[in-house]
């Protein structure tokens, strides 16, 4: 999978549920005969199934795709995707029609003023246009919390890293020009 500096995104297609690990948690499930095999588990009622995609958090501070719940492979929707410091371009595939939602990694908490436009229209938070679903923990800081005594007291507390987006999006799945692109522009 990769070096997972900031941990993995775990992303359960049939759900559409995200979750985070940190990288200790992943590698804990190494065995020492086999240093480089991980695993992760879920407990799954009867008949029941899911996918899971596993990706290492970015450590460029660009926007990640995570997935979707519109192709099982979190992927083979996606025609392209541009990612740079002021945002993200994400192109589905534009050839059937689609609804659901995409989940993006936003690093650095950065979605307080962000616009997302779906076919070129900006779209609202909440409201069937885009929400914050999860937070993705970054390294822990320390920080003193009472200086007045002879004794320091230090706290130690987990900085928010970034943020996953879901945005709902509806592919007409006639070819043209915009439908099925995503804009993300950053503040």
């Amino acid at each position: 999978i990769g070096a997972g500096k900031f941990g993995y995104h775990i992303f359960a297609f049939w759900s559409s549920k995200y979750a985070w690990i940190p990288e200790q948690e992943y590698n804990e499930g190494a065995s020492s005969a086999q240093p480089q095999s991980s695993f992760l588990s879920k407990r799954l009622l009867p008949h029941e199934t899911e996918i899971f995609h596993v990706k290492p958090v970015s450590t460029n501070n660009l926007l990640q795709y995570i997935g979707s719940d519109i192709h099982f492979s979190c992927g083979y929707e996606v025609q392209s995707f541009t990612a740079s410091l002021e945002g993200a371009t994400i192109c589905l595939k534009n050839n059937v029609n689609r609804v659901g939602s995409i989940f993006v990694y936003v690093p650095h908490s950065k979605v307080d003023g962000m616009i997302v436009k779906v076919g070129g229209v900006p779209i609202q938070r909440k409201h069937g246009g885009w929400d914050v679903v999860a937070n993705t923990p970054g390294e822990k800081e320390d920080k003193v919390t009472d200086s007045s005594t002879a004794r320091k007291r230090t706290t130690v507390s987990s900085i928010c890293r970034g943020r996953i987006v879901q945005i709902w999006v509806v592919v007409h799945g006639n070819n043209s020009e915009r439908d099925g692109e995503i804009s993300i522009i950053l503040p």
